[in-house]
C-alpha cells in the first residue's frame, strides 16, 4: 500500500509523532499532522472527526478536485477532468505475498492452464488489434492474464460456496472492478514502461490488515513492559487502514483509480 498521508485516529491536537512505520511488507503510514501547514482549512477537520480522511476526501478529491489536496500522493495527478497516476505509484499485485490460498489458486491455476480461458477486456482486446504493441504493453496484459485466472480461482475457492451469497456476490463485483480499472490504466495518459497490474484489494487489505497485526503482537512480546502503548498504536494502525479501505470502496474503486 502506498501511504504517503492518511488521517489521525482520534487523537489530540498536540501530538504529532508517527505510529511505527511497519505495518505490511510494503507499507509505510507516515503521520500527516506534523507536515501539514497550521493555515491549512483540513487541519480542523482532521484533528476533530474520527472519520476525517473520509470526510476530506468527499469534501475536496471529488468536490473540489482543482484544489491542492493535501493528503493523496502526490503521483496522483488530476489532469483533463479525471484522476490519473503521474507514475506507477500505486500498489500493484507484487506488493502482497503469493502464499496460503492464494498460492494454492496460482498452482491450481498452472495445472489447469486457466489462463487460456482470460476474456481480454475491451481496451486491451483492442490494443491486440495493432500490428506494432509496445514490450510493456504487452508485458501488463501478460500479468493481467495471469492474475485475473489466480484471483477468479481464489473468489470461487474461498467464496462460491459460502452461505452468504451477499459476500459472494460481492467479491465477484470486486473483481470485475479490479479488471475494469486494469483496462482502464493501460490506456491511460501517462501508461509507460514497468507499468504494474494494480492490487486486487481484497487480497491486498487481506495481507495488509494481518501484517499488521503480526507486527504489533511481535513489539508486544519483544517490549512486554510496553504492551498497553503498543496495543494503542496497533488501534490506530488499524483504524488508519480501515479508512483508507473506505475511501477505496466508496470513492477510488467507483472512478477506476488504482490503490495507492
Amino acid at each position: 500500500m502506498f501511504v504517503r498521508h492518511g488521517p489521525r485516529a482520534k487523537t489530540s491536537p498536540a501530538r504529532t509523532s508517527p505510529i511505527p512505520p511497519v505495518v505490511s511488507p510494503s507499507v509505510q503510514v507516515v503521520q500527516p499532522i506534523a507536515i501539514i501547514e497550521r493555515d491549512e482549512p483540513l487541519i480542523g477537520v482532521s484533528m476533530s472527526l474520527p472519520e476525517s480522511f473520509i470526510s476530506c476526501a468527499e469534501g475536496e478529491v471529488f468536490h473540489r478536485p482543482e484544489g491542492v489536496i493535501c493528503f493523496l500522493p502526490t503521483s496522483l495527478l488530476f489532469q483533463e477532468g479525471e484522476w490519473n497516476w503521474h507514475v506507477n505509484s500505486y500498489a500493484t499485485v507484487y506488493d502482497t505475498p503469493i502464499t496460503g490460498k492464494i498460492l494454492d489458486a496460482a498452482l491450481f491455476v498452472l495445472h489447469d492452464d486457466l489462463e487460456s480461458k482470460v476474456v481480454l477486456p475491451t481496451n486491451m482486446l483492442m490494443l491486440t488489434e495493432h500490428f506494432y504493441l509496445p514490450e510493456w504493453h504487452q508485458n501488463f496484459m501478460d500479468q493481467f492474464v495471469k492474475f485475473s485466472a489466480i484471483y477468479e480461482r481464489w473468489v470461487e475457492v474461498e467464496y462460491g460456496e459460502s452461505e452468504d451469497r451477499h459476500k459472494y456476490l460481492a467479491m465477484k463485483k470486486a473483481l470485475q472492478n479490479w479488471r475494469d480499472t486494469c483496462d482502464a490504466l493501460i490506456v491511460s495518459t501517462n501508461f509507460s514502461t514497468n507499468w504494474s497490474i494494480p492490487a486486487f484489494f481484497p487480497v491486498y487489505n487481506m495481507y495488509c490488515t494481518k501484517a499488521c497485526t503480526e507486527y504489533f503482537q511481535k513489539q508486544k512480546k519483544m517490549h512486554a513492559f510496553k504492551e498497553e502503548w503498543w496495543d494503542a498504536y496497533s488501534r490506530e494502525a488499524l483504524v488508519i487502514i480501515d479508512e483508507w479501505r473506505r475511501m477505496f470502496v466508496s470513492h477510488t474503486s467507483p472512478k477506476l483509480i488504482p490503490f495507492p
